[in-house]
């Protein structure tokens, strides 16, 4: 048997993680801020109703 460690684990945590970042459109290049709570991929672009993405403002593309 093993035994499930408790507590906070690793990583981000949730909060407060997805501030910095921008949903950009990768059709058009539109930029726009993110939303908390709400996903990039479910935000259409207000230009060309294009599902959007995320980008963090230092330029790089985690997702």
């Amino acid at each position: 048997m093993f035994r499930h460690r408790q507590g906070r684990g690793r990583g981000f945590g949730g909060r407060g993680r997805a501030s910095g970042k921008e949903c950009i459109c990768p059709k058009c290049k539109t930029v726009i801020p993110h939303k908390p709570g709400t996903p990039c991929y479910r935000v259409l672009c207000p230009n060309c109703a294009t599902p959007m993405m995320g980008r963090f403002q230092s330029g790089k593309n985690p997702e």
